[in-house]
């Protein structure tokens, strides 16, 4: 994807944000549920709360991996962090 190839998309932001909601929502991708999308000027803006890390970054690498996307700014938060800290031993338990 280069510069020249954003410059030129013409489909509106609400169609753009209509297609990255409909990719998101395949089988492959964590749940949408609790995540925001806004498209501006063709940048996509992913908010919200997901429930782990992977899923965070997931969603947002496929994001940018469509060819559309100008841009992703990524304001996703991780529910309950600390939720699983305590849910596995660690050989280094005080």
């Amino acid at each position: 994807m280069n510069s020249t190839t954003l410059m030129h998309v013409t489909d509106s932001d609400a169609a753009l944000q209509q297609e990255v909601v409909n990719y998101l929502n395949g089988p492959e991708f964590p749940t949408l549920l609790g995540v925001t999308i806004r498209v501006v000027d063709g940048v996509v803006t992913l908010s919200g709360e997901v429930r782990s890390y992977y899923a965070r970054q997931v969603l947002v690498h496929a994001c940018r991996r469509m060819t559309r996307v100008a841009e992703v700014n990524d304001e996703l938060r991780v529910a309950n962090r600390n939720r699983h800290e305590n849910s596995y031993p660690t050989r280094f338990a005080e």
